[in-house]
């Protein structure tokens, strides 16, 4: 299960994907701090169905094994986009339109 919270703004949608067990933790590497807050806590979904509906989406936050793969398992980034906090992968992606 991922938490997926659909953040509505005038540029469009920000979809943010934590899975489940990540939430309401933080997570460094040298400089670098990934925290998985309320930011991404909205409801619990399945992967399939929290990428079922992307309509109005302009970016992405993924964080958790499980939300990355489900966004590159839909092609929505490559399989070398998502970089890794102290082990765990998170990608952010930005959609474009040309």
């Amino acid at each position: 299960m991922l938490w997926v919270r659909r953040h509505i703004s005038s540029k469009g949608v920000i979809l943010a994907l934590a899975d489940r067990e990540l939430m309401d933790k933080s997570f460094e590497e040298g400089e670098l701090v990934l925290r998985i807050n309320s930011f991404f806590k909205g409801v619990l979904e399945m992967p399939e169905e929290a990428l079922a509906d992307r309509r109005g989406v302009v970016a992405i936050n993924a964080v958790g094994h499980r939300a990355v793969a489900a966004v590159v398992g839909r092609g929505l980034c490559g399989e070398n986009a998502p970089k890794k906090v102290a082990g765990v992968p998170h990608v952010q992606i930005f959609m474009v339109e040309a």
